[in-house]
């Protein structure tokens, strides 16, 4: 027994010996080096790898042989001239002389992010297109030791670019007139600018800059603007509407203006307002800047409007004669007489288009809302106004998301007031079309407009309000205003309290929204206008549930007195009466209560009778 003791023992020792001489070695190349890259998979050799390195003394060269990516990592096999170079570490070796914590020679172990070179070649994970910084092992010293250097791997996969297309940059040019005198200078100079702004040479990936100098010069030559020539250039005339009709229209110039004359079919129109609806508005009743007719030919009203050069779009107002009589009259406002309209002029065709005003404007747009991310701008067409059968506002959100996926807005449908969706498209707008009627408005310029957006994620919606103004060009969106709360006293309100009761006395307030917060907005009590300390009464939740100690309510004088219940976003107010001892006020359910309501209603039915009796006899 004592010999196995012994041999045991020993077997004991001689492990912890040979345990206690191995030390862990990690395995080689283990690395948290990011050396991820977005370069595609595949090897990279030659020319299109461009290597430098620094920190040799210049007695040891070092190349790259390659480049390869795998599964979006870089690796690089590296050659050097000496043999004496045995490992390489991915980062900086700090001091002189030998770094145990990197390669162990007694032992062969090496850290993290440490490799050895094998026949003077090495594989390493890289980081491409920055410097990087490394260090080498050498025993070419006395001792061995490390030392630092930096690399920079540079790999270009572009190819050749190619030149810009300039066909419609050509075809635009020869479109250019031969004789440009006979325009004005302004749009000449416009012409010729765009033309000098020609660049030859772009490379393919300035295409669009090429494209839009042929479009410049396109739009140039369009905006070439004829000089007047005195005299009168009749118009054809185009009516789009049955309710305003131009009987016949010209141009007349004289001295270098330009007049646009229009000439109105009947006569219910005695004044037009040069601008859109929303102008018309702002400008109100200032008659100075209204445009009054004048007499043409047959009798006819016309309206004579100044052109600029190259002007060719008119809106206007017309001015109802009956309605701005009633309006003088005190019996409708003044915006009830406008309606909007619109002259088009094409010069070279010699025609005139008169309709309601329809154009498409730009408006700025500003979220109020964090996850409400839409465009800093947005095209919303505008047709009629709020007069006009037609009425609508049309602006398209362009949205930078796609975090909501359907809006569904007021609307008019068949003459009545009504709910349309519009879903969100590919590319992420949502077509908004607010029809109005007369007398039936789902919209109002410059009022909110409720309007549910579904979450796409969680196919729930949110409310939004969202307002246009057509004057200033803008359209806000809000979040939904919050319903103001409103506290109303449950039971206890114009209570009594009796002195000598020892009772105390409750008072529940209730929230007129979120009621089972009201509890979290309660502040204190005031007795006629003075805080009532917290030990005078009790107050829990439900919806707030207060309780008047009888020991205080004893402090207080007989009469009525002021109670106010505090919260943090409002208050509400009561009165208590306090009765002296020996008087009481009735209470339903008492003997002398129920007999004087069966009293009265016996009187009541008596009452009845009577007067029933009284019809049938006639008085």
């Amino acid at each position: 027994m004592k010999k196995t003791g012994n041999k045991l023992m020993s077997l004991l020792l001689a492990l912890v010996m040979v345990f206690s001489c191995v030390t862990p070695v990690l395995a080689e190349g283990s690395t948290d080096f990011d050396n991820s890259t977005t370069l595609a998979d595949g090897e990279y050799t030659g020319s299109e790898v461009e290597f430098t390195w620094s920190g040799s003394s210049g007695k040891i060269t070092m190349t790259l042989n390659k480049v390869v990516v795998a599964d979006g990592k870089a690796t690089a096999e590296f050659a050097v001239s000496s043999a004496n170079l045995t490992h390489v570490y991915l980062g900086t070796a700090e001091g002189d002389g030998e770094i145990t914590a990197l390669y162990d020679p007694d032992t062969g172990a090496v850290g993290k992010d440490v490799y050895a070179f094998a026949d003077k070649t090495v594989t390493i994970p890289v980081r491409l297109n920055e410097e990087v910084a490394f260090a080498m092992r050498t025993v070419a010293m006395s001792k061995p030791h490390w030392i630092n250097y930096t690399y920079t791997i540079t790999i270009n996969t572009d190819p050749a670019e190619t030149d810009a297309d300039y066909t419609a940059v050509d075809a635009a040019l020869a479109k250019v007139p031969a004789d440009l005198s006979v325009y004005t200078d302004e749009s000449v100079a416009a012409l010729q600018a765009a033309v000098n702004a020609v660049e030859r040479g772009l490379p393919a990936s300035r295409q669009a800059d090429v494209d839009a100098m042929a479009k410049a010069i396109e739009d140039a030559i369009a905006g070439l603007v004829r000089k007047p020539v005195d005299g009168r250039v009749d118009l054809e005339i185009i009516n789009n509407t049955g309710m305003f009709k131009a009987a016949y229209a010209y141009l007349e110039t004289a001295d270098g203006q330009t007049n646009l004359v229009v000439a109105l079919n009947g006569k219910s129109y005695e004044n037009l307002f040069r601008g859109t609806y929303t102008e018309g508005l702002a400008n109100g009743d200032n008659r100075e800047n209204w445009i009054k007719y004048r007499e043409g030919d047959g009798g006819k009203y016309e309206f004579v409007f100044p052109l600029a050069d190259g002007e060719s779009y008119i809106p206007v107002v017309s001015i109802s004669n009956s309605y701005l009589t009633k309006y003088e009259n005190g019996e409708n406002p003044l915006e009830r007489a406008f309606y909007p309209r619109q002259f088009e002029l094409d010069r070279e065709a010699k025609t005139l288009t008169v309709g309601d005003y329809d154009e498409t404007i730009t408006a700025a747009v500003k979220s109020n809302v964090e996850d409400f991310k839409a465009a800093e701008t947005a095209q919303m067409r505008v047709v009629g106004g709020p007069n006009s059968n037609n009425y609508n506002v049309a602006p398209v959100l362009q949205m930078l998301d796609d975090t909501y996926d359907q809006v569904t807005y007021p609307t008019v449908v068949n003459g009545q007031i009504a709910t349309a969706t519009a879903e969100l498209t590919a590319d992420k707008t949502f077509a908004i079309s607010l029809l109005n009627a007369p007398n039936k408005e789902a919209f109002r310029d410059k009022e909110p407009i409720d309007m549910q957006f579904r979450v796409k994620a969680t196919g729930e919606t949110v409310t939004y309000q969202v307002t246009i103004d057509l004057l200033a060009k803008t359209i806000t969106i809000d979040g939904q205003a919050e319903e103001e709360a409103v506290y109303t006293f449950v039971s206890g309100g114009d209570g009594t309290w009796t002195k000598g009761s020892g009772k105390d006395f409750e008072i529940v307030v209730k929230r007129s929204v979120d009621d089972d917060t009201t509890f979290g907005h309660f502040q204190g009590i005031t007795v006629d206008g003075k805080a009532l300390d917290k030990a005078n009464y009790e107050a829990v939740a439900g919806s707030v549930k207060i309780t008047l100690k009888g020991a205080y309510l004893e402090t207080l004088s007989a009469g009525k007195h002021t109670v106010a219940v505090t919260f943090d976003d409002a208050s509400a107010e009561t009165t208590l009466t306090v009765a002296e001892a020996g008087t009481s006020s009735p209470k339903t359910g008492d003997p002398g209560v129920m007999l004087w309501v069966a009293m009265a209603a016996a009187s009541a039915a008596g009452a009845v009778v009577l007067k029933r009796k009284k019809d049938e006899d006639g008085e």
